[in-house]
């Protein structure tokens, strides 16, 4: 095998071993103690669009933390329409309540929401 064919397996499998890493850190990051209790998450909310090209296409809010970003859930709703509550607290920097509903999507059922005065993401999460 020639040494250019083994550098770019090496760089191969060190990309593969990063985002495995990275994988690994977001899914410990969500404890299954967090699912049972209410928590505090600080952060910035800000929405994207989702499931593009399906009839369910529409607005995702999520809050990003300094761990991770959170998908948000206020209460059900049907994917394509908006959720006006998280929707006014958009591109803001808020502090959530609530309990983790799903480890695998990191998924956040808010019980509270309310605006902070923050210019940067809180690294107290």
């Amino acid at each position: 095998m020639s040494t250019i064919k083994k550098r770019k397996m090496t760089a191969t499998i060190c990309g593969l071993i990063v985002i495995l890493a990275i994988v690994a850190g977001l899914l410990m990051s969500a404890t299954p103690a967090d699912v049972e209790t209410l928590n505090s998450y600080k952060g910035l909310l800000y929405v994207k669009h989702g499931r593009v090209g399906s009839k369910s296409e529409g607005p995702d809010y999520y809050i990003q933390t300094f761990r991770a970003d959170y998908l948000l859930q206020y209460k059900e709703r049907f994917l394509w329409l908006p959720d006006y509550h998280l929707e006014f607290y958009c591109r803001r920097m808020v502090e959530v309540k609530g309990k983790i509903i799903d480890i695998d999507k990191m998924t956040i059922r808010v019980e509270s929401i309310h605006e902070i005065c923050e210019r940067d993401i809180p690294r107290s999460n």
